[in-house]
């Protein structure tokens, strides 16, 4: 029961003793009791009708370990109820807040990658008798958290870009792209005009735009983490690779459940999604292994100890946790990884 209802009983039963014993006094505090119950009840539910508690953010996405700023407004309570509480979050400490609309602001610095909630605010008001009390709960804000990148050295680039180059191609193309027939319309500048001297066959070449599917391409592989923290860290490699070969050329990514890999151009114009994309890659869904039948170089992350059929392909290996391959380099925390026959080209 209430405080409200058990104050208006009380008011009830003293105004049945004034008439049950003829106490005419009683019926003056009896009728007071249950007046100031009602006016409560009723002060609190308008009250409630205008109440209102938002969450803004400053962003709808942050990297890990960055901060976000927070913004919560609370406002609408009358003027004569009690001075309203606010409580920005479920396990935050109620604080005093004033009847208008004024932003409290704050910081949430989310530590791991994925869907972070902030919220839901709650403001908790009552009538100046504290008799009656109502609260109104804000919806909860939803941050995207991206895995964080960190810099890789140019030569380190460069160097995984080499084994790209000395893996043998399933087309026998030369350069990055390699060549293919003539198309009526491409421009001049295209033209092999080696082969067409050599052949007297008008070739042209395919620059990396036309050979994503050829690229260097980053496989995350997810399945069987040995933590949440290792599975942290192979997205963090992974996304750090993907900007780092797209200062040099480009790449493509493919995460568990695609058919295909993703390009990732030097111009990053593709890469807001597949970040956002490697902030929700959780465990469970298998890599479709067709996706990488026709990569130049396959650099498999795995957030668990690589087996040696893992590098058995000539492609790289990055894991929190290494094997037994030649460690070329580390990132976020993983080491990249060569087969015996790629890392001799490397050596």
């Amino acid at each position: 029961m209430s405080r409200a209802a058990r104050l208006a009983a009380l008011g009830l039963l003293l105004c049945v003793l004034a008439a049950s014993f003829a106490v005419s006094s009683l019926y003056v505090a009896g009728v007071v009791l249950v007046l100031v119950a009602l006016a409560a009840a009723a002060s609190v539910r308008l009250a409630a009708r205008r109440a209102r508690v938002e969450i803004e953010l400053s962003m709808d996405t942050v990297e890990e370990r960055c901060p976000a700023r927070v913004t919560v407004r609370a406002g609408g309570c009358p003027p004569l109820l009690g001075r309203p509480e606010l409580r920005v979050a479920p396990a935050a400490p109620w604080r005093e807040t004033a009847r208008r609309s004024e932003p409290v602001e704050l910081q949430v610095t989310p530590a791991r990658r994925g869907e972070f909630v902030v919220g839901p605010a709650t403001l908790r008001f009552s009538d100046p008798f504290a008799i009656c009390r109502r609260e109104r709960t804000s919806a909860p804000a939803r941050l995207l958290v991206l895995p964080r990148l960190e810099r890789v050295r140019r030569q380190d680039l460069e160097r995984l870009v080499g084994l790209g180059h000395a893996t043998p191609s399933h087309e026998g193309g030369m350069g990055v792209g390699g060549l293919r027939p003539y198309r009526p319309g491409a421009p001049a500048s295209r033209i092999h005009w080696l082969s067409v001297a050599r052949h007297g066959t008008l070739l042209e070449r395919r620059f990396e735009e036309d050979a994503d599917e050829r690229a260097i391409t980053i496989a995350l592989d997810t399945r069987a983490p040995a933590s949440a923290q290792a599975l942290d860290m192979a997205a963090r490699a992974a996304a750090s690779l993907c900007v780092g070969l797209a200062s040099v050329g480009g790449c493509a990514l493919l995460l568990p459940g695609w058919p295909a890999a993703h390009p990732v151009r030097p111009d990053l114009s593709t890469w807001p999604g597949l970040h956002a994309r490697l902030a929700l890659a959780g465990e469970g869904q298998e890599l479709d292994w067709r996706a990488l039948a026709r990569a130049r170089l396959v650099v498999l992350v795995l957030a668990r100890t690589p087996h040696e059929r893992s590098l058995a392909a000539g492609g790289c290996t990055v894991s929190p946790l290494p094997g037994e391959g030649t460690v070329l380099f580390s990132v976020a925390g993983c080491a990249v990884q060569a087969s015996a026959r790629a890392g001799e080209h490397a050596a």
